[in-house]
């Protein structure tokens, strides 16, 4: 079982079951309750209803976490834009030339038929 890219708890179904407490053992029983088996008892379904709950704060806490470190990571950059340049500030110098370069590629071939068609009027 894995929190926060580490691994909390190993082992196989059975084991990780007789852990109380544990984060396998919650989340395995919040997806019983929801799958629809009925307990048989009412401690049983307070039980089942208490880790359900305990799950889904585990949850939010975890979202709440990986929010506040995204926001951490690049702070006041929110556009996608704005990250890709953040990214690929080793390459600004590069930016000029190749963007004079676009320009010039792109101008070529309306340059030509201009050309083309100035020669072919002059005959």
């Amino acid at each position: 079982v894995m929190k926060g890219g580490l691994i909390i708890e190993r082992g196989s179904h059975d084991d990780l079951m007789k852990l109380t407490g544990g984060l396998y053992q919650a989340l395995a029983s919040a997806q019983e309750t929801r799958g629809g088996q009925q307990s048989s008892g009412p401690e049983e379904a307070a039980t089942a209803e208490n880790n359900q709950v305990a799950v889904v704060k585990v949850v939010e806490e975890e979202a709440k976490g990986e929010d506040k470190a995204a926001a951490e990571k690049l702070p006041g950059v929110t556009s996608s834009l704005g990250r890709l340049l953040q990214f690929n500030k080793p390459e600004w110098p590069f930016y000029i030339p190749g963007i004079i370069g676009a320009m010039g590629h792109g101008a070529a071939s309306p340059l030509q038929g201009f050309l083309l068609v100035t020669v072919l009027d002059s005959l």
